[in-house]
């Protein structure tokens, strides 16, 4: 005969569930919502998301959809919190990608696209020219953003560019 689930583990699994909606619902991103604010966006009494939160009844599907909505997270988020312990407030955010994000995406890109070359001609002088310039345009710009707004992220970026240029330059260097 199959085990039957543990009762505590699906009521630890809900109560984390309206835990994270009520971190989700105070984020500026999702515009800082009341209970009540929550409630009317998705067609229920201000009530239920308290017993919601509070872990103290289970969503329906249909009502899951609609708080996910509501929250701006994935489709399928308040199950996948249920089976995630680590989940935080944002893990399944659907929310739109930051301009520094954005721009540390494209760095990491370029950085992936620099490496490759110089791995394809090592030392050749154009490339090694080419891609130095790129490294310093890059850093440029990341730096400006870092003076606005920093992030470990962008810090990350960074030490990655001057690694690579630091490495193509020492390769270029006439050995003495």
């Amino acid at each position: 005969m199959p085990d039957s689930p543990d009762p505590s583990q699906d009521t630890e699994a809900w109560a984390r569930v309206g835990a994270l909606i009520r971190d989700r619902r105070a984020d500026h991103r999702v515009g800082d919502l009341s209970q009540e604010q929550l409630a009317k966006r998705v067609g229920v009494h201000k009530v239920t998301i308290s017993y919601i939160e509070n872990g103290k009844r289970p969503i329906r599907a249909s009502t899951a959809r609609k708080i996910e909505d509501a929250l701006r997270w994935k489709n399928g988020a308040i199950d996948l919190i249920r089976t995630n312990p680590d989940a935080t407030a944002t893990t399944y955010a659907d929310d739109p990608i930051s301009g520094s994000t954005a721009a540390v995406e494209m760095a990491r890109s370029m950085l992936q696209t620099a490496e490759a070359l110089h791995s394809q001609l090592p030392g050749h002088p154009h490339t090694v020219e080419t891609i130095t310039k790129m490294l310093n345009d890059f850093e440029a710009k990341l730096t400006e953003l870092a003076k606005q707004e920093f992030s470990t992220d962008i810090l990350a970026v960074l030490n990655e560019i001057y690694a690579l240029r630091k490495e193509i330059t020492k390769e270029t260097k006439p050995s003495q």
